[in-house]
């Protein structure tokens, strides 16, 4: 009976500890700031945007090539027939 009545008393105690921990009353910015901390999509996309800020300051974009050819003959001599 002794040992019951310990397990009862322990088992208030842990309940009681874990009542209180749950009965915190967060801000709308602090609720918001959590969720956005927290949440694995909203994270995920800042560290995808994170990552391509820093890749765009290693890149950079060559000019088109442009190649031009002109083919003929300059100053050639024109035959005749007569």
């Amino acid at each position: 009976m002794k040992g019951a009545s310990v397990a009862m008393v322990l088992l208030l105690i842990v309940s009681s500890i874990s009542v209180s921990a749950q009965t915190e009353v967060l801000s709308r910015d602090k609720a918001v700031e959590l969720a956005l901390k927290n949440y694995p999509s909203l994270k995920s996309a800042s560290l995808n945007l994170e990552q391509q800020k820093t890749l765009k300051k290693n890149s950079f974009t060559l000019d088109p090539l442009s190649i031009t050819y002109q083919g003929g003959q300059i100053n050639s001599k024109r035959l005749t027939t007569t």
